[in-house]
């Protein structure tokens, strides 16, 4: 494979075309790296990545407030020197991003009025003014930048790497439609681009020649009065003139969240066709992010065709840190393939450090394995979801032997509903790969078709008993709720809708399953009780993204402010605005939410049966994939 070719950039040598990408990672109090992050990445390096970069390192917290790794003083160099040493064993190389500030896309605190460019409003919290950073600001920054790249050199980084694109504080200098100053640092093309020059300067006055240099840039964010491509493609020309080896392609800025970090309802590929106009005016080399990692097929022939060079592969390395060495082995199979559900994504931003779903120990690599005895125990594990499968697997390995019971003939629980839609096919390798981890090991006995009765379980059989029994759909006290079913027997194919479809429940699954069944056939309306859509800061911002344009692209009609007050043959009664008001329609779904399944009651049945029972994921409140995974790691972890 192409993929695996050894390759260089400049003097850097690298074993494949494989690069990590800068994927966040909290940092100590001083901005140091944590023991946790050095773990972290060396995992990373572990399992076969060619070249690791280091997620934005701040080269001053004098304009900002630290919410993430510095690189300023001589203190914030030990622990990358741990990172970088530890992963040349293994032969990855390490390239240190250095960030100089988020600007208007800062979102530590509503209080702080970020710097930026011009005179713009914080994305985060709209009513905080941005602050213009005075030249002479302008100017601490610039050296700065080229102290930081000097600390990189001396901790041993293989590269640098600058952010100038995503929308960030240099990037905002970058574009008109956030630079509305009059000074040499805004209005033609050389002021806006005069900050990252001067920056790409202060660099290469500190690294030379010795180690490349790497440009993270975004020729256009595809915005509203944004620069134009073709500016873009200019400005590629000026930062190669000025010394940069080699570009990492990015589109899009927090304002298209999804373009930056594509979701599950975004193409793979979407920065290809930029990376390959830049490959047309620069003699750089591409490094391309955006779910290379899903098809596989269609990245291997865009490396034959040369529209990239480096393949940046991010939230799949979370997953399954070993990804590269089992691809490279044709270990496919044995890949635990990314949900693309983001959740790595809404950890990082909401205060947490970087978690996966599906990887509980992402972030806590040598402290949250499932280590200890083996365990000469007979354990029961009620419910085939994605948390029973998972305790299943985890206590089989910990040397228990295993009975997993399922009430239907099939592994998956609602994770198979929630990967029904075309649109959502990324999620299905995951529920495949966790049958055949279930069903690789011996010491696993699967029970399909069946619902278990607490008189079927016998007083002392098992030491230990998993209830991870599922959620149960709601149903709301709306007068005519029986002429409605369920969004998920849509999306099974247990029933079939009509041409006019309403929808109560705006969330995702409501959002979903309307535009599962959208088709030029048919006009679907979603009706929301509450005044906003796919706001909920429960989901990540990206997915959010990805799904209101998946949406919009589908033309399907949103209500707000929607009261459903009874629901008759032939149409849905409401109001709204205080008004009452009827709409016509031949389907009606139920998208109103999950409560708690039968968990809690099964578990105080039990109880007297067996001395250790648990319960966990929707059984214990409806919530996601993360939280039943995680739920049954811990509870099997902690089994003596």
């Amino acid at each position: 494979m192409k993929l695996f070719e050894k390759t260089s950039i400049k003097n850097l040598a690298l074993k494949n075309r494989i690069v990590m990408a800068p994927v966040g990672k909290a940092a100590e109090g001083d901005g140091s790296m944590t023991q946790a992050s050095v773990n972290y990445y060396v995992e990373r390096a572990k399992g076969g990545a060619g070249m690791i970069i280091v997620n934005g390192m701040w080269v001053t917290d004098t304009y900002e407030k630290k919410h993430s790794l510095v690189l300023s003083q001589l203190y914030h160099v030990d622990r990358l020197y741990s990172v970088i040493e530890q992963c040349h064993g293994y032969g990855t190389k390490v390239c240190v991003q250095l960030m100089q500030g988020m600007g208007r896309l800062f979102y530590v605190d509503p209080y702080t009025a970020p710097y930026s460019a011009g005179h713009n409003r914080c994305l985060a919290f709209p009513d905080l003014m941005c602050r213009p950073m005075e030249i002479d600001q302008i100017k601490d920054l610039v050296q700065k930048t080229g102290y930081s790249a000097k600390l990189a050199l001396s901790a041993g980084a293989d590269a640098v790497e600058l952010i100038v694109g995503g929308g960030y504080l240099i990037d905002e200098f970058m574009t008109p439609a956030w630079n509305d100053r009059t000074d040499e640092y805004g209005g033609s093309l050389e002021n806006r681009m005069r900050f990252p020059l001067e920056s790409i300067a202060a660099i290469k006055a500190n690294i030379g020649d010795q180690i490349p240099l790497f440009i993270k840039f975004t020729p256009t964010h595809f915005l509203p009065n944004d620069r134009s491509l073709e500016e873009g493609l200019e400005m590629a020309k000026m930062l190669v003139d000025a010394g940069v080896d080699a570009i990492h392609v990015d589109i899009g800025s927090w304002d298209n969240l999804n373009n930056i970090v594509p979701s599950v309802y975004d193409r793979p590929g979407l920065a290809i066709e930029v990376a390959e106009k830049l490959k047309s005016v620069v003699p750089v080399p591409m490094l391309c992010s955006g779910k290379l990692s899903s098809d596989l097929n269609q990245t291997e022939k865009w490396l034959e065709e040369g529209k990239l060079d480096y393949v940046i592969v991010g939230r799949q390395l979370l997953a399954d840190p070993e990804w590269p060495n089992k691809v490279r082995e044709g270990r496919l199979n044995d890949i635990r393939t990314c949900l693309r559900c983001s959740e790595c994504w809404r950890t990082r931003t909401s205060g947490l450090d970087v978690r996966c779903a599906i990887n509980p120990v992402c972030s806590n690599e040598g402290s949250y394995e499932i280590t200890g005895p083996k365990l000469d125990k007979k354990v029961l594990v009620i419910g085939g979801g994605p948390g029973g499968m998972y305790a299943a697997v985890a206590a089989a390995d910990r040397g228990c032997q295993v009975e997993l019971v399922e009430k239907s003939m099939q592994l998956g629980g609602r994770l198979l509903v929630a990967a029904a839609p075309d649109f959502k096919w990324e999620m299905r390798p995951y529920i495949d790969y966790m049958r055949r981890e279930v069903a690789k090991r011996p010491n696993i006995s699967v029970k399909f078709n069946t619902t278990l009765r607490p008189e079927d379980v016998p007083a002392g059989k098992y030491d230990k008993i998993i209830i991870a029994t599922g959620a149960e759909v709601s149903r709301p006290p709306i007068p005519g709720i029986e002429k409605t079913l369920p969004a998920e027997e849509f999306l099974k194919g247990n029933a079939a809708a009509g041409k006019r479809i309403v929808v109560i429940g705006g969330g995702f699954v409501g959002a979903e399953t309307a535009a599962f069944l959208k088709s030029e056939e048919t006009h679907v309306t979603i009706m929301e009780m509450v005044d906003t859509f796919l706001n909920s800061p429960a989901e990540a911002a990206n997915a959010r993204a990805g799904l209101k344009k998946f949406m919009a692209e589908k033309e399907i009609e949103v209500m707000l402010g929607v009261r459903v007050t009874r629901i008759e043959d032939g149409c849905v009664v409401y109001t709204q605005g205080g008004e009452e008001k009827k709409i016509a329609c031949d389907t009606v779904v139920n998208a109103t939410g999950f409560k708690a399944g039968v968990g809690f009651c099964l578990a105080e049945a039990l109880d007297g049966k067996c001395s250790d029972i648990s319960v966990i994921g929707d059984a214990v409140k409806p919530g996601k994939t993360f939280n039943a995974v995680h739920q049954a790691h811990h509870v099997v972890r902690s089994m003596r």
